[in-house]
């Protein structure tokens, strides 16, 4: 069969969004309580932190909080690419930033 669309691409960007930095912040401070019915969650904190902050977030991103003009382009050819190759492979990338701001991750999408 043909495939439709032979070719895709996944877009890298790094991103600024005070909000949602916010919004995870606010759920690692659930973490901070020292007595939530006798017993003190404090001590997992750290590792709330790192979980939360490791976790994806599929959402919108306003064109507006992206930092650099230059994007990171990872072409994929659907009709010549293996099932082992999409399960794992590496994209290379090398950003401008272009205003200051507080890089709060990588916005990716497909095109």
């Amino acid at each position: 069969g043909l495939m439709m669309p032979s070719t895709g691409s996944i877009v890298l960007c790094p991103f600024t969004d005070d909000a949602i930095y916010k919004e995870q912040t606010d759920k690692i401070a659930f973490w901070e309580t020292k007595d939530f019915y006798g017993v003190d969650l404090s001590a997992v904190m750290e590792q709330a932190a790192l979980e939360y902050f490791a976790q994806p977030i599929v959402g919108y991103i306003p064109p507006a909080s992206l930092i650099s003009h230059n994007r990171t382009i990872h072409t994929i050819d659907f009709s010549a690419v293996t099932t082992e190759e999409l399960q794992n492979f590496d994209i290379n990338f090398v950003f401008k930033i272009d205003r200051t701001a507080i890089m709060h991750g990588l916005a990716g999408w497909f095109d």
